[in-house]
């Protein structure tokens, strides 16, 4: 951070603690500030306030106004205008449930006793939160599952179809791109990174077969303010529609993978020899399989009650996933897949799918794998699953 945005958050945090006579837990930093990748004219100063006990009305009155107050106070300082978040109850904010918060946004500020956190502003909190005031322990805050994550992104997603189809000459136009770019980012490695980074990562992967919208919004946003009066970035602004939605058919494919989970046919033989001979996949699961031991390996999983399914995208076959009953009140689920479909999203897109299948049955998910599966025990973890047990020489995850 440079001096005079640590002043700024500095005076910032004073201010709020001198209207709550210092009756303040913690004040913490998130988003792209901690993230390095706050940008004077685009970024927002994203802050949370906690409490040691419930804001009296007075107290909201003065700090509602605050921000703006402060911004009259100090007209060249155009930090404090940027700044976001909520100001209320320690406990309160832990239970979810308010009294009274004050909030200011991006449209205004207010006083209200709801309020919610979505999983990005949360897992920024707990893995890259930084406090700036009072006490500064991170293990108060809950992390979010990698299935909040992943809804996370959906809500993302559903929010670009329907408010982007038009764009405006305002910077935050091509932002879409760079949210685009860290949705998938999300889904691909169970992370977040500052929405820059996202976008060159993108480009590294090349994510998106138009790259040039991309790297015309990663100039900008390194330096906002000597474009955000140029006629001629505001009129291609205006034409990101297409573009951002462009982009958002890459998402819908990274959240869905055009997936489809079927029955096995015989026409799989051959990729499913493919799969089950490779000495890579197989590495944790069983020797790699000759053609005969494919063949008798079909064979159940053409039964009545197979116990896995085929896998395709697009409708190439890249796998399977298991699928069947464990306990008497849970089923067992996992996948296999071509090592050229790993780190794209797909397991957890399967992983996602099977959690809801199984809910719709009324059972409880079990995940099985060998401890030196890092990758699995991972996402496991994400969706929530937590190692009950061990089996076998196997770890056992439930969703509990």
């Amino acid at each position: 951070m440079n001096c005079d945005l640590i002043r700024s958050v500095e005076r910032m945090a004073d201010r709020i603690a001198a209207v709550l006579d210092r009756n303040v837990h913690s004040v913490w930093l998130y988003g792209s500030v901690v993230l390095d990748d706050f940008q004077l004219g685009w970024s927002d100063i994203d802050l949370l306030v906690l409490t040691c006990g419930q804001i009296s009305e007075q107290q909201a009155q003065q700090l509602v106004g605050l921000r703006q107050a402060m911004a009259d106070a100090e007209p060249d300082n155009l930090y404090y205008r940027s700044f976001e978040g909520i100001i209320a109850d320690r406990d309160e904010y832990l239970s979810g449930s308010f009294s009274r918060l004050v909030y200011w946004g991006t449209s205004g500020q207010r006083i209200t006793g709801r309020y919610r956190q979505d999983a990005f502003s949360a897992y920024e909190l707990v893995k890259y939160g930084q406090s700036v005031y009072g006490e500064n322990d991170r293990s108060i805050f809950p992390l979010p599952s990698g299935r909040e994550l992943r809804a996370a992104v959906k809500q993302h997603y559903e929010s670009i179809r329907r408010y982007a189809v038009q764009t405006d000459e305002k910077l935050y136009s091509c932002g879409w791109l760079l949210d685009i770019a860290r949705c998938v980012y999300t889904l691909r490695n169970h992370d977040i990174i500052a929405k820059t980074q996202a976008g060159f990562w993108a480009l590294s992967e090349h994510v998106f077969p138009d790259e040039e919208p991309l790297k015309k919004a990663l100039q900008i946003r390194q330096d906002p303010l000597v474009y955000k009066d140029r006629e001629d970035v505001k009129q291609w602004l205006k034409t990101l529609g297409p573009a951002v939605q462009q982009y958002a058919d890459i998402l819908q494919r990274e959240l869905t993978g055009n997936l489809l989970i079927r029955k096995m046919t015989d026409r799989d033989l051959e990729p499913l020899y493919r799969l089950l001979s490779d000495p890579g996949v197989m590495r944790f699961l069983e020797p790699p399989f000759n053609r005969e031991r494919t063949v008798s390996f079909l064979r159940k999983a053409l039964s009545e009650t197979p116990p896995v399914y085929a896998v395709t995208a697009d409708s190439t076959f890249i796998g399977y996933v298991i699928y069947h009953p464990y306990e008497e009140d849970s089923i067992e689920i996992g996948w296999v897949l071509l090592p050229e479909y790993w780190g794209k999203g797909y397991a957890s897109a399967l992983t996602e799918q099977m959690i809801d299948q199984a809910a719709c049955a009324g059972k409880t998910p079990v995940i099985e794998c060998d401890p030196r599966q890092e990758i699995t025990g991972h996402i496991a973890r994400k969706f929530g699953f937590s190692r009950t047990e061990s089996r076998d020489g196997l770890d056992v995850y439930r969703l509990l």
